[in-house]
């Protein structure tokens, strides 16, 4: 049976300039704040605010449909509420095929803006800085879990930032994201409906056209909770297993302008892999993956020295554990 979504505020006539796109699950606690940072900000264009709701068990529904009847910004929102679940990645990509805007900006549902300008800034930016296909800023990570809040990026070095760079740290917090809005000519590749890291591998195919830019100041908080995804999937060896597929799928994609950093990703996932077997199955599990690692790392061998160096320290720690060695 083909999912529907319900589609409630369909007033906004005139073409926005912007689309917030906003995913939510769960975020019956967060959902009204998030909406909230987004509708008050201050623009010399028009905006609109896509919420897609993925079949929330919770009251994310109800909190959202008081603020489309109460609200005096209300007509700025455009809401889908699914009625079977999409998951995640199916569902940002949803409303990003849903935004009408030259610009794209995202608020994940348990996220907020901070700063009512922060919108218009980075459309001014853009005008300012037309090789830019991204912009971003600073953000505040609050960790529910310890009540604690620090920065993002304790100090960004430059203002324009390359592909390899966002590789190298994981530099742009994801409501701090504006960008050109690619969809209009190219849809995503089809890798990007099951990504791990989905910022990322935007990340990189916005970096086909154009350069990064930052705005050195702090405009949004990202919130650690129990439905972060941080929390809850990087730990898991499923998870594992299907990123070092999907690792290989963006290395074809984007034909060898990133291999090292693909190589040395799968290799890490690997080794995190074999570290979450038990001694009671780690022989048999450890060979099959060892087997899987090594012929990877044929293929790179002759120009990632230091990665088989250091692979091959990995596989003598290893076999010391499956004998009952100590290292």
């Amino acid at each position: 049976m083909e999912n529907k979504a319900t589609l409630s505020n369909l007033k906004n006539t005139n073409s926005p300039l912007v689309s917030v796109c906003m995913i939510t699950y769960g975020h019956e606690k967060y959902i009204e704040e998030a909406i909230n940072s987004v509708l008050m900000q201050e623009c010399n264009f028009e905006f609109e605010l896509i919420i897609s709701n993925d079949c929330s068990p919770d009251k994310t529904d109800f909190v959202i449909q008081t603020i489309l009847k109460t609200h005096p910004k209300a007509h700025c929102i455009k809401y889908f509420n699914q009625q079977k679940n999409l998951g995640m990645m199916p569902n940002s990509i949803f409303v990003l095929e849903k935004s009408q805007g030259d610009y794209i900006a995202v608020c994940e549902g348990d996220d907020f803006w901070t700063d009512k300008l922060k919108l218009q800034k980075q459309v001014d930016f853009f005008k300012k800085n037309k090789q830019c296909s991204l912009c971003f800023h600073n953000a505040t990570i609050y960790d529910e879990f310890t009540n604690q809040s620090k920065m993002f990026v304790q100090e960004y070095h430059k203002k324009f930032y390359t592909g390899t760079d966002i590789l190298e740290r994981w530099l742009i917090p994801s409501a701090s994201m504006m960008f050109v809005n690619v969809l209009k000519e190219k849809k995503l590749p089809h890798f990007f409906a099951t990504a791990m890291h989905g910022d990322l591998a935007l990340q990189l195919i916005l970096f086909e056209y154009g350069t990064f830019g930052l705005i050195n100041e702090n405009m949004c908080t990202y919130r650690l909770n129990e439905s972060s995804a941080t929390r809850t999937l990087f730990y898991k060896l499923e998870y594992k297993y299907a990123h070092i597929a999907q690792l290989k799928e963006m290395k074809t994609y984007f034909k060898g302008k990133y291999n090292r950093f693909f190589d040395q990703s799968i290799i890490n996932q690997y080794r995190n892999i074999i570290s979450h077997y038990k001694t009671t199955y780690l022989r048999r599990q450890s060979f099959i993956l060892l087997k899987m690692m090594t012929f990877e790392l044929l293929a790179i061998k002759k120009y990632h020295k230091e990665i088989w160096e250091s692979f091959k320290i990995f596989i003598h720690n290893v076999l010391d554990r499956v004998n009952g060695r100590t290292t």
